[in-house]
């Protein structure tokens, strides 16, 4: 079995379990319980954040040390699960909550700044990238890896910085 194989099959099996538990989860009497509490969702706020980071760096890493491996062997696809599964635990906590807001103000601004500065600095950093590419010391396929992980980096580590002010 090849690497890539058994990076697709993990994959399928997360895939399985998130939708699956999207759909189980939110009855449990657990996980409603979890959805009532507010301190719940300032801390899968404060978690999607700094997981968004993490995934961000370790992407970025990846994509300037594997170059088109990272696409070959769908390892930029295993690096966005933790992330991807940060987002379906806040699906089901907040499918099982019934609550009518996700965020409170402040928190809906520090996601606006976050995301603003996401698109400043990435549109900087796909110049960059350009001018690279143009002299031909980057490979076509590090265009994606590199926006996609940068952009989830500046939004996960702006959600934290600008939440703690």
């Amino acid at each position: 079995m090849t690497t890539e194989t058994i990076i697709k099959i993990i994959l399928l099996v997360f895939v399985i379990f998130g939708i699956a538990g999207c759909f189980l989860l939110p009855k449990t009497k657990a996980v409603s319980r979890l959805a009532g509490r507010r301190d719940v969702m300032q801390r899968l706020y404060t978690v999607t954040g700094v997981t968004g980071a993490v995934t961000g760096i370790t992407g970025l890493l990846s994509a300037l040390l594997l170059g088109d491996r990272l696409f070959i062997l769908h390892i930029w696809e295993l690096i966005l699960l933790p992330f991807a599964l940060v987002h379906i635990w806040y699906y089901i906590i907040r499918k099982a909550g019934n609550a009518e807001r996700d965020y409170d103000e402040k928190q809906m601004q520090d996601i606006a700044k976050a995301a603003g500065l996401a698109w400043a600095v990435m549109l900087w950093i796909m110049v960059l990238v350009f001018v690279q590419f143009q002299d031909r010391l980057t490979s076509s396929l590090i265009w994606f890896p590199v926006f996609l992980f940068g952009s989830i980096l500046v939004y996960g580590a702006g959600m934290v910085v600008f939440n703690k002010r």
